[in-house]
């Protein structure tokens, strides 16, 4: 597989043992909007972008690690292991790269669909790894609050969008997109702050947020993609 991760935008439960660790590469809180995928009954994964990971692991090293897949089809890819603070720590950013600064128990904001919204904390991160490593994504886990966890079980779609406050609006995207040709859909809408369209080809998969900016409905950066 071949993994064609966002230029910005989205594990195992940490133990309360483990020490809350940075990513100290953005601003003191984390800002940001990023896609959120339904991860299981009470929690979303989401993606930062990518790093490179120096370890030499062997496939069967990974494979033994790996924890399971989210929910949501278009959010799966690769092998997905829990991220513990010391390998983190040694991970060099791509060029270009810039990450806001997360810890665990950090709040995140979910929007559900157009009406909806609830909200979460970061309780774990994960590093995906696929025929692009040593390149993984980064990702973050954050589970809904337990008052608001009916909401978030009953929303219709397994897509959403994840994001701090405040939040910037997500700017329009100029950058070429992954050469993936396909058919569309729209996979969630959130009124106002756009909607959630998937391309699916022969070759993986892109969601992306378009969002009416100057009149216009046009794609922005808050993008995943994922090529086989």
């Amino acid at each position: 597989m071949r993994s064609y991760w966002p230029h910005s935008v989205t594990a195992l439960m940490l133990g309360s043992s483990m020490l809350p660790f940075v990513l100290a590469l953005g601003s003191a809180r984390p800002v940001g909007e990023w896609i959120a995928f339904r991860y299981d009954a009470s929690r979303v994964l989401f993606y930062l972008g990518e790093m490179e990971d120096p370890a030499t692991l062997t496939e069967g090293e990974v494979k033994r690690q790996q924890v399971r897949q989210p929910l949501a089809r278009w959010g799966a890819g690769g092998y997905l292991m829990p991220l513990a603070p010391l390998r983190w720590a040694t991970f060099e950013p791509r060029s270009n790269t810039s990450f806001p600064e997360f810890h665990l128990g950090d709040h995140v904001s979910v929007l559900l669909n157009a009406d909806a919204t609830v909200e979460a904390s970061v309780n774990g991160f994960l590093e995906q790894w696929g025929g692009a490593h040593p390149v993984v994504q980064i990702g973050v886990l954050a589970r809904v609050i337990p008052e608001q966890l009916s909401a978030f079980r009953a929303a219709k779609s397994n897509y959403f969008l994840a994001y701090s406050s405040p939040a910037p609006p997500a700017p329009a995207d100029n950058a070429p997109a992954p050469d993936i040709i396909g058919p569309r859909r729209i996979l969630n809408r959130f009124g106002g702050a756009g909607e959630l369209v998937l391309v699916n080809g022969d070759d993986g998969w892109s969601i992306r947020l378009w969002r009416r900016i100057d009149g216009r409905l046009v794609p922005t950066a808050v993008t995943y993609a994922y090529g086989d």
